[in-house]
């Protein structure tokens, strides 16, 4: 893991640490949308690891497909790759 200088601590002091987070798996999605809970991007720089790495198109229609919201009101009559039922 690597230390995050000079963001080692947490506003409180806390060091940072991944030790006793949660993790889940989940069935890889392979559509063009409806995934942006599933694109990561670590940033060498800060040693971060930013969730949701995707564009807004794909960002909005993951978050229709998850509160089952027709994503019609996305992509309107456009044809996009997308989930079929959860």
């Amino acid at each position: 893991m690597p230390n995050n200088e000079p963001f080692a601590e947490d506003e409180e002091g806390r060091p940072l640490t991944f030790i006793g987070c949660k993790v889940t798996l989940q069935t890889r999605r392979t559509n063009e949308f409806g995934k942006a809970h599933q694109r990561w991007r670590y940033d060498a720089e800060t040693g971060f690891v930013h969730a949701f790495y995707a564009d807004l198109p794909d960002k909005e229609i993951t978050a229709a497909n998850k509160a089952d919201v027709c994503t019609y009101a996305i992509a309107s009559t456009s044809k996009i790759d997308q989930p079929v039922g959860s």
